[in-house]
């Protein structure tokens, strides 16, 4: 594997047709420069109707390629740059169908990413959003993201706006038949805007976790009161690097380093395990009986509260580094 970046000619990214940049975002995958980018968003319109035959034709594919992927992502934050109605209204459909992809990695990339994806975004998109977070049908992790980009729209119209949006997202965590992992984290969005009018259900609420057990605890009573003692607006969006930092070329060439290392590993693994010839542990070295390995704690579904306390299902969180 190549570390090298991709160049493309300027000629070629002035004069490609929407389509043919999308190619080339396939093409180069998770390796697309910045110029690349920069010319799909030049494109405006022309790039938002591309996108809509593109997201057609990968929901009608059973499997992907490596290109096909990646280039979801792309889209997503393509449409992110892009202002308008039908970006935005696209940009949710994008979304939802991130949370609907089986191996639920597209959504970790963007992830903590929505409120600035739809800053440039009208209203109208904005309660598209408001109704992902009410779809009980989606996953709590889909949902979850969706109260950053309500608050945000509260945030740039204005205190009215903005306390408005707070109260809105006090609801959320108010039925105890939701999710509940998608109660826990829209309170502790609330952590990060503390209002007393808020303290008590907040209080409530991190009882609840705490009588489920340490796995389940995404926050505590220590921390509402560390929260409540700074009483300053800080959310986690406003502290994040833009989404498109993705096509910065110090992060292209992490991302290469990244890859290289894991195949790197996964060749160690293979070359070690018991059906490798040259394994230590292969059959034809074995060297005595071995103890039978016993699980220290019940093994984790993808669905339970994971084992390293952040609130988060397994899925979401340890369940990839732990494999």
């Amino acid at each position: 594997m190549t570390d090298a970046l991709p160049i493309i000619a300027p000629d070629t990214l002035n004069n490609a047709t929407a389509q043919e940049l999308l190619d080339l975002l396939i093409a180069h995958a998770d390796r697309a420069p910045r110029a690349l980018f920069d010319a799909c968003v030049a494109r405006g319109e022309a790039m938002v109707a591309a996108l809509v035959t593109f997201y057609d034709a990968m929901e009608a594919l059973d499997e992907l390629d490596n290109g096909q992927w990646w280039a979801q992502l792309h889209g997503i934050f393509i449409l992110g740059k892009l202002p308008g109605e039908a970006a935005g209204q696209l940009l949710t459909h994008a979304l939802v169908l991130a949370d609907q992809q089986e191996d639920e990695n597209l959504m970790d990339w963007v992830a903590g990413d929505w409120a600035a994806l739809f800053a440039n975004k009208p209203a109208s998109v904005v309660e598209r959003v408001r109704e992902i977070a009410l779809d009980r049908t989606l996953d709590w992790y889909t949902r979850v993201q969706a109260p950053d980009v309500i608050i945000n729209a509260g945030l740039m119209a204005g205190e009215a706006e903005l306390e408005a949006a707070l109260d809105w997202v006090a609801t959320q965590f108010a039925d105890p038949e939701d999710d509940s992992d998608y109660r826990n984290m829209t309170g502790n969005l609330l952590l990060d805007f503390p209002r007393e009018r808020f303290r008590a259900r907040l209080e409530q609420l991190a009882e609840e976790q705490a009588r489920y057990g340490s796995y389940n605890v995404t926050f505590d009573q220590d921390d509402i009161a560390r929260a409540y003692s700074l009483l300053a607006d800080q959310p986690d969006w406003m502290r994040r690097p833009e989404p498109w930092s993705f096509y910065d070329e110090d992060e292209i060439l992490k991302r290469q380093t990244r890859w290289r290392e894991e195949d790197e590993r996964k060749a160690a693994r293979a070359a070690n395990s018991p059906t490798s010839p040259s394994s230590p542990s292969s059959p034809s070295a074995w060297t005595g009986p071995v103890e039978t390995f016993v699980r220290a704690t019940p093994k984790l579904g993808r669905n339970d509260p994971c084992h390293c306390g952040s609130g988060k299902k397994y899925k979401k969180c340890c369940m990839a580094a732990d494999a």
